[in-house]
């Protein structure tokens, strides 16, 4: 208790920087949806699609940009995953039905999904292991065709950003835990 009294100037302070740079980080990659490529990488790909966010904003904005242009997406975020089973089952079965956007948080480590070979990283996750995770819903055993990744970042020449600065973060991660389990 004595330490929550002693620094609860520093701890408002934070959780009211966090709210306001985690509205800016999904704002920006809402506002860089339509400049992903999305389509391109869709029609691109051999069988499905997987679409990963942190932000359920930009899962939300994801699914109606690519349902105004003709696709039949897929949705799940912790608002969805009570359904979870049912909608995996459909974007299996369903060949209409292409992509899946996700959050990371909502695709657990034990949902395969070998139907589809394109992810989509809108933003580089905060952690390396949930980008591995995310990965591997795809990249696993069973999985019959190569598995192509696109990871997007808003393009601001040498000028860091928001959406650059959650890249450097992952990284920063990745070195953390390789130094950590001493593997180079």
């Amino acid at each position: 208790v004595r330490t929550i009294i002693k620094y609860v100037q520093l701890k408002i302070m934070g959780e009211a920087l966090g709210g306001i740079l985690g509205t800016a980080r999904a704002q920006c990659h809402v506002d860089m949806i339509p400049g992903m490529g999305i389509p391109e990488f869709i029609e691109s790909i051999e069988k499905k699609t997987v679409i990963f966010t942190s932000y359920v904003e930009v899962a939300d904005k994801m699914v109606e940009y690519l349902t105004k242009l003709g696709y039949k997406p897929a949705l799940v975020h912790g608002g969805t995953n009570k359904d979870l089973p049912e909608i995996v089952r459909r974007f299996g079965d369903d060949k209409s039905i292409n992509p899946l956007v996700a959050t990371y948080q909502s695709l657990s480590t034990a949902v395969p999904l070998i139907m589809a070979n394109g992810i989509v990283m809108t933003n580089a996750p905060f952690r390396d292991y949930e980008e591995k995770q995310a990965i591997a819903r795809c990249d696993r055993l069973g999985q019959d065709r190569p598995v192509y990744i696109r990871k997007t970042f808003l393009d601001t020449k040498n000028e860091p950003n928001i959406s650059t600065r959650s890249k450097d973060i992952l990284e920063w991660s990745e070195d953390m835990v390789a130094s950590i389990m001493g593997v180079e």
